[in-house]
């Protein structure tokens, strides 16, 4: 693997109301800093959010699904992986 940062998605959160709210975003690969040589994605990944808010505490609750097309590192055949990843946020802003 390469010294390759990614940039991430960022999202304003300021706007999302007290509360819970969801949210789905298509984004595609070059929007989240990831080079084609690291990998290549088969069309946008769909990022969904659940943004649970209470005062400055916020708990993000995502799921990111897609396609991917990689190389097997055993015999070199091209092959298409689903991308299914789950991940949980806790964010604290500060204090008033």
């Amino acid at each position: 693997m390469s010294d390759t940062s990614f940039q991430g998605l960022r999202l304003d959160l300021r706007g999302f109301p007290q509360g819970e709210c969801d949210t789905v975003l298509q984004v595609e690969g070059s929007e989240l800093g990831i080079p084609g040589e690291e990998l290549s994605l088969e069309g946008p990944l769909t990022v969904t959010l659940g943004v649970h808010r209470l005062e400055e505490r916020l708990t993000i609750r995502g799921r990111v699904t897609g396609r991917a097309r990689d190389a097997c590192s055993r015999c070199g055949r091209e092959t298409d992986r689903p991308i299914d990843l789950e991940f949980m946020l806790l964010a604290e802003g500060p204090e008033t």
